[in-house]
């Protein structure tokens, strides 16, 4: 789309004025310019890993079969045609993946509950070894 000169003109003054604003403000500007990501608490890798969507499940099972039919299909491509045959499914279809879903996910929450418990007792023996050797 062309524009009129006046209207570049016009639309350019405001470019202008608001780059001046944005670097005016930004020498005011005393925090730090970007975000702390050491801060960013990081996964245990020692942890349950979280159960899979029933999605997920069902790409898994349909994935490979589409493969089969399409072996020069990219990955993209298939999971696509998988979310295509997942939305046309009907609840009932749906149901064993989802009760597959709801299985993983207890044993994940049972398998998570475990490892804090663990995790909590590792420390807590680091903390009472460290104050023996606190007390020699």
């Amino acid at each position: 789309k062309e524009i009129s000169a006046n209207e570049k003109q016009y639309w350019e003054s405001i470019s202008k004025k608001d780059k001046e604003d944005y670097e005016k403000k930004l020498g005011e500007f005393e925090g730090p310019l970007h975000v702390r990501t050491d801060k960013v608490k990081k996964k245990d890798l020692g942890a349950p890993k979280r159960s899979p969507p029933a999605f997920f499940l069902f790409t898994k099972v349909k994935g490979p079969q589409l493969k089969e039919l399409n072996p020069k299909a990219p990955h993209g491509q298939i999971v696509k045609e998988c979310g295509k045959f997942w939305r046309d499914m009907s609840d009932l279809e749906k149901a064993p993946y989802r009760e597959e879903e709801q299985q993983l996910r207890a044993q994940y929450h049972e398998d998570m509950k475990k490892w804090k418990e663990a995790k909590k007792k590792e420390e807590k023996e680091a903390q009472e070894k460290l104050e023996e050797e606190r007390k020699k």
